[in-house]
Parts: C-alpha cells; structure tokens; sequence
C-alpha cells in the first residue's frame, strides 16, 4: 500500500478545500464536562457541596444529570456521524472530479448520518458493555466514599477497596481498550462502505469486517502511522498551550485564594473559562485534522476497492 502516497494526497486536500473544514469540526465535535477539583474548591464551596450530598435530592440530581450526560452524548455523536459521512462523500467524489461543496456534503451527510451513526453505536456496545463491567465495583465503592455518606460497613477499609476495584477494573479497561481498536477499524471501514457503495448499515460492517480481514497488516500499519501523527499533533500544540497557561492558572489560584466572600463565584467562572478556552483549541485542531485523518482512510478504501476491482478483472474468464 502506497503510504506515503495516501498521506501526501490527503494532506493537500485538506489544505486546499477549505469546505472540508466545516464537516471535520463537525465530526471531531465534543462536548467537555468542567470537572470539580476538590482540593481547589473554596470552602464555601465544599460545605455546600457536603450538605448537598446528605440531602434526599442529591440522587435526583444524579438522575437528572445521567440523563443530560446521555442525550447530550447522543446528540453530539449524531452530529459527528453527519460530520463524518459529509467528509467520506466528499473526498470520495473529489477523487471522482467533483470539487466539494457545503451543499453537496450536507446533503450526503443528511442521506447517510442516521446510517454512520447506527453503524458506530452498534460496534461500540460491546466495549461499553466491557467497560461498564469493570466499572461498576469502581463506581459503588466511589459512591461510598463521597462526603456525607456513611462508609462501607462489615467490608475492608475504603482505601483497601478502592484498590481492589481499581485492580478489577485495570484488565477490563485494558480489553476494551484493545477491543475498541480493533472495533474501531471495522467502524472506519464500515462507513466508507456505506457512503461509498450505499449499503445499508449491517451490510456495511459485514463488508467492512472482510476488508479488514483480508488487509489487516496493511490497515494496521496505517492506524499506527496516523496514531503516531495525531499523538505528535497534540504534543507539539496542548504542551507549549498548557506550558503558556500555566502563569495565568497560578495567578487566577492565589487570587481565589486571597478572596474571602466571592471565591466560589471567582472560582466557578474562572473555571468555566479555562475550559472554554481548552474546548476552542480543541475545535480548531479537530476541524483541522479530521479532513485530514478521514481523507486518508477514503484514499485507503479506494486503493482496496481498485485491488479487488483489478483481481476480480484478472480472475474473470475472457470473453
């Protein structure tokens, strides 16, 4: 397979059709959660939240926020498999002679969103499934240790079973880890078929999974150039960004510190920014590179589909 070939072409599609851009925000969206740092909570903030934990609509909230956790995660996902199958179509047609368009990609983001996002929700229940197992002691034991509730009574220490469930937990994460690789590829296949071909949403993980089959050494050795690439993206810009960050996270830290009635205010805000500010770098980059990543894999996909086009030619009786 001609490596270098697929990278150096989808390089300069990515550069040159702006167009793209729109549909790799849209498949590399993300939603970031703030998370509470408890060390860094001012103590207003920590009574409050004590006192939140013991009261009976704690678990409501818990309930509640489950819920928007999972429409979110649908929503967003929907949006990246129109992303997704947008920039699938329009490489593909690109390499066809049609420049892409907006128009044209919405549309075939429109006529295949609903099949890239069943096709990603199907291969991805079996590493959920996996992981949640591994979680669920994880989870019970962390519920146990939060402030206000009573601890686990007539069982080991909480630090003892919070290693034990970490323990439990460590090979399952691992396995989905492996699993979701090997999952993933046949996703990335899939969606190619079912853009490319127009198959429908079994057929095209069915086709995929002979693909991958069939090339796994090839696919394979690409996943690690393109991991590679995309682990040398983050470095080269999160690290000098985070390096940058670093004087202002100090500052902001002391002066929370040195407030004494609107700390939890201060704090809340202050937070809400950084992560805003992480959340648009990511977006960039994301909008970026994902033309770039899935470029490379259409490119792959019609190289794979002109082999077995010119063996099946080769293996067909003369006329």
């Amino acid at each position: 397979m001609a490596y270098g070939e697929i990278l150096g072409r989808a390089l300069k599609i990515t550069w040159r059709h702006k167009a793209l851009w729109l549909f790799g925000f849209l498949a590399s969206l993300f939603i970031r959660f703030p998370d509470v740092n408890e060390p860094m909570l001012p103590p207003e903030a920590k009574r409050w939240l004590a006192g939140f934990v013991r009261s009976p609509s704690f678990f409501l909230a818990v309930g509640g926020l489950v819920l928007f956790i999972a429409l979110t995660a649908v929503g967003v996902s929907l949006l990246q498999a129109l992303g997704r199958a947008g920039l699938v179509d329009q490489v593909n047609r690109l390499e066809q002679g049609t420049p892409p368009t907006v128009r044209a990609g919405w549309s075939a983001a429109r006529r295949y969103g609903w099949r890239v996002f069943w096709i990603a929700f199907l291969l991805g229940l079996p590493v959920l499934a996996l992981i949640m197992i591994g979680l669920a002691p994880l989870i019970a034991t962390v519920v146990t240790l939060l402030p206000g509730l009573p601890g686990p009574a007539g069982g080991p220490p909480a630090s003892d079973a919070l290693l034990w469930s970490l323990a439990y937990f460590a090979p399952f994460c691992l396995a989905g880890a492996l699993l979701g690789v090997f999952l993933g590829l046949i996703n990335t296949l899939a969606e190619r078929v079912c853009v490319v071909e127009d198959r429908r949403v079994w057929e095209s993980i069915r086709r995929g999974w002979a693909l991958l089959r069939k090339r796994f050494g090839a696919l394979v050795v690409l996943w690690l150039i393109l991991a590679g690439i995309h682990a040398g993206l983050m470095f080269v810009v999160f690290i000098p960004t985070f390096l940058l960050l670093i004087p202002v996270i100090f500052s902001f830290v002391v002066l929370v510190r040195s407030l004494a009635n609107v700390t939890a205010l201060v704090w809340i805000v202050g937070y809400l920014f950084f992560t805003v500010v992480i959340w648009v770098i990511g977006m960039t980059i994301g909008s970026i590179s994902e033309p770039f990543f899935s470029g490379c894999w259409t490119l792959t996909y019609r190289q794979l589909r002109a082999m077995e086009d010119t063996r099946a030619d080769l293996q067909s009786p003369p006329a």
